[in-house]
């Protein structure tokens, strides 16, 4: 079921929130900031619990990103710290990544390889500065042998204004579906 509420967050924007019939995860990794502004607005529409996959190593500046492409076109599989949330325990989990060279994230491919026996259902969304979220989706999709119940691509200057407020709305509501 789906509730419409007002709410003044900082845009004063309306959003639709998942009554919590449906139990749900939002996995996401992050190195600028941006997809997690994103997995923020999804946990604040939907209200399901809310984790960021955290590494061994960072990412900071010009050798991070390096690093960070890198490791997506290898196909790489850093170490990650162990997880807060069990991932069968959820109805659903939604997963969030930077989009890297054209790929997903490595810290998300590394989540992916160690929990996709545990996740029932999945919804995907992405961040990017101008790639095909597909690109991103197709893979993941593969990689853990399951169709996203939803996805939601926030590229370029699209990912943080009104447009991906809607954007994200709509995303939510196909979840409780």
């Amino acid at each position: 079921m789906i509730a419409h509420t007002e709410t003044f967050s900082k845009r004063f924007s309306y959003h639709w929130v998942i009554h919590r019939d449906v139990n749900g995860l939002i996995i996401y990794f992050s190195r600028t900031g941006r997809t997690r502004k994103a997995a923020e607005a999804i946990q604040e529409t939907t209200g399901f619990d809310l984790e960021e996959i955290k590494e061994k190593a960072g990412r900071v500046g010009a050798l991070g990103w390096l690093r960070s492409g890198m490791e997506s076109t290898r196909r790489m599989l850093p170490q990650i710290n162990p997880l807060t949330h069990d991932p069968s325990q959820y109805d659903i989990v939604i997963i969030g990544t930077p989009i890297w060279a054209s790929n997903m994230s490595s810290p998300i491919r590394a989540f992916i390889t160690q929990n996709k026996n545990k996740i029932n259902q999945i919804a995907l969304f992405c961040t990017g500065d101008g790639d095909d979220p597909e690109k991103v989706f197709t893979p993941i999709s593969e990689l853990l042998g399951k169709e996203p119940k939803a996805t939601l691509g926030l590229i370029g200057p699209n990912r943080e204004n009104e447009a991906a407020s809607l954007k994200i709305q709509e995303f939510a509501a196909k979840l409780s579906v």
